[in-house]
């Protein structure tokens, strides 16, 4: 399972070169519950970045945590 998570992180970066597109493009139909699980990760990975103040360590910090990589202190804050 932690490659297609990684997919999804890369596609909510934009940077998946539209492999989730080709495999499931029932995900990015806003009609279907799938759609609808994406627009409300997105949104939330959104709100995310914008708290942190940081895209790029806030992209580390949900990759660390799709690899089940041990967060530092400081991380976990």
């Amino acid at each position: 399972m932690i490659i297609p998570s990684l997919l999804i992180l890369k596609s909510l970066e934009g940077d998946d070169k539209d492999i989730c597109s080709f495999f499931n493009p029932e995900m990015f139909n806003k009609d279907t519950s799938q759609g609808q699980q994406l627009v409300s990760l997105r949104r939330n990975y959104e709100q995310g970045r914008i708290k942190m103040g940081s895209s790029f360590d806030y992209y580390n910090l949900i990759e660390k945590c799709l690899l089940e990589v041990g967060l530092s202190e400081k991380q976990t804050k």
